[in-house]
């Protein structure tokens, strides 16, 4: 694939870690991080002149948030019907996390989470009076004024947003907080 990076000792010194070494730590065997990749498209694992996969720090946190998602219950990617979601709705909620999981500042989080709850049919407001329509769901992490989640109650559109958001949330504040680290604030 086009996107992949060559491992070389000028890219890797350390080399970055094998499939199975990541699968241990991860407590999973190495086909499901093999079918991950090729599903999700997470992570774009670098490649040896030999064509193994070596996998950084970063992909690592990657494919924790997503082993997490999955054992929340996450149908992400699956056909069918999964826990009363259709598979649009599941679709939406993937291209979310993935943007969530690919984001390279925390700026770049928010916008994916804003996009996501747009698409469901909500919207993201700065905090100001609570109206009865504002959710306690804070997309900011800290960086500006709070931006608030909004959805007309009762409506489909907040149902669907109580259900997936938080766990969204959860692996947002995963990736900030790593985007955090890495960048030294």
């Amino acid at each position: 694939m086009e996107d992949r990076v060559l491992v070389t000792a000028e890219t890797t010194p350390a080399g970055g870690w094998r499939v199975g070494e990541v699968a241990e730590r991860l407590g999973v065997s190495p086909s499901t991080i093999r079918l991950w990749e090729e599903r999700f498209g997470l992570p774009t694992a670098a490649r040896t002149p030999g064509g193994h996969r070596r996998y950084t720090e970063e992909d690592v946190e990657q494919l924790k948030a997503l082993r997490d998602l999955v054992a929340r219950g996450h149908g992400l990617g699956r056909d069918g019907q999964v826990g009363g979601a259709s598979p649009a709705v599941l679709e939406t909620l993937l291209a979310a996390t993935r943007a969530v999981l690919r984001a390279r500042t925390v700026s770049e989080v928010t916008h994916a989470l804003v996009a996501y709850v747009r698409i469901v049919g909500g919207d993201a407001v700065e905090a100001g009076p609570a109206g009865r329509d504002v959710m306690p769901f804070d997309l900011s992490f800290g960086d500006g004024k709070p931006l608030l989640v909004t959805a007309a109650q009762p409506s489909v559109a907040r149902f669907r947003l109580e259900q997936a958001l938080p766990a969204l949330l959860e692996d947002a504040r995963r990736i900030v907080s790593l985007l955090r680290g890495q960048n030294g604030t």
